[in-house]
């Protein structure tokens, strides 16, 4: 192989290393506290890492699991860059919880008639793990060049959903 076509395919072989996508894959689905989150987001894949405690949302990055045992409600969010306000997906749903493990249909925020479910598949010895799958509807208010305020539903579906994480 001369000089000239060496450096040829050195030179294709390096650019399609550079075109080949950093694929996010989602974490295993497990049941040991790896405090991981991961589903696709309009078929396009998140993932969470870590557990950011119970502080509010706002101040660390990371998993968080809130139940409110007197309310029946338990509350799973995950905000992989820094709070609320940053550009990046997050996930977080709401549903009424009855303490037992599980399929739970009745999430806050779905879109009706969407199959959404939260399923619980261990809940013991600081553990909470399971499946989910949803369509929410958000709407939020944009305002255009002219300073007209406008009204925007968006409609973002959730699949391939599991977490497991160490309370």
């Amino acid at each position: 192989m001369n000089k000239l076509t060496f450096l040829i395919a050195l030179f294709l072989s390096l650019g399609m290393v550079g075109c080949v996508e950093n694929e996010i894959k989602l974490p295993e689905a497990t049941q040991i506290g790896a405090n991981t989150l991961g589903c696709k987001i309009n078929g396009k894949p998140f993932k969470c890492i870590g557990k950011a405690g119970n502080q509010h949302p706002v101040s660390t990055p990371g998993i968080r699991v809130y139940y409110f045992r007197d309310d029946g409600i338990l509350e799973i969010d995950a905000e992989p860059n820094y709070g609320w306000f940053s550009k990046g997906e997050s996930v977080f749903f709401s549903f009424k919880y009855d303490g037992g493990l599980g399929k739970y249909t009745d999430i806050e925020d779905v879109a009706e008639g969407s199959n959404s479910y939260v399923e619980i598949t261990r809940f013991s010895d600081g553990i909470i793990s399971g499946y989910f799958q949803m369509t929410k509807s958000f709407e939020r208010v944009v305002f255009s060049d002219d300073k007209k305020k406008h009204k925007i539903k968006t409609t973002k579906k959730y699949t391939e959903g599991r977490f497991d994480v160490k309370l």
